[in-house]
C-alpha cells in the first residue's frame, strides 16, 4: 500500500514563534482595557476580551 502523505512530509513548515512585550505600566494597561471595551466585536470575542485580563488567559486557553 502506498502512503500519499509521505511526499508531503516537509511541505508544511511550522511558523516561528513570536514573542510580544508585556504591558507593565498601569496607565498603559488601563488604555488597553478601555480599548478592548470600545472594540466592536461579536459576543464571543467580547467575552474573551473581558475574561482574558481577569483570568490571565492566553489566547489558546480562551479558545
Amino acid at each position: 500500500m502506498i502512503n500519499p502523505a509521505r511526499d508531503l512530509k516537509d511541505a508544511l513548515r511550522r511558523p516561528e514563534p513570536q514573542h510580544f512585550q508585556a504591558i507593565t505600566d498601569p496607565k498603559r494597561f488601563g488604555e488597553l482595557l478601555r480599548a478592548s471595551d470600545a472594540y466592536a466585536a461579536t459576543p464571543a470575542v467580547r467575552a474573551a476580551l473581558t475574561l482574558a485580563p481577569v483570568l490571565l488567559l492566553r489566547p489558546g486557553e480562551a479558545r
